[in-house]
């Protein structure tokens, strides 16, 4: 589960520039940061903290050749689960 502030309205978008691929910061937590970019140019990972920090850990970019395109973009809108009616007691089918 993401660590992600959830009263956020926007999201930190890494963009390697050699191949474009793209890691955004609401899909990654302390469980699942070790990640990567096709070409090998970019490296997500923890950073950890110091006990007295705000902060339990980072999430960490590292890159090898060309430095990556950071910046904010608004979250996607949310889907909305669609939950069934609830009925109570006794109730006639509609097709009678």
């Amino acid at each position: 589960m993401s660590s992600f502030r959830r009263d956020s309205t926007t999201r930190a978008v890494i963009k390697c520039s050699e191949c474009n691929c793209k890691f955004y910061s609401d899909e990654y937590g302390r469980e699942n940061a070790a990640d990567g970019c096709d070409c090998g140019n970019i490296d997500i990972g923890i950073m950890e903290t110091l006990p007295d920090s705000a902060y339990k850990f980072l999430v960490a970019t590292y890159y090898s050749r060309t430095p990556p395109e950071i910046y904010d973009e608004p979250l996607p809108p949310k889907e909305e689960v669609k939950q069934p009616e609830r009925r109570i007691g006794f109730h006639q089918d509609e097709e009678s």
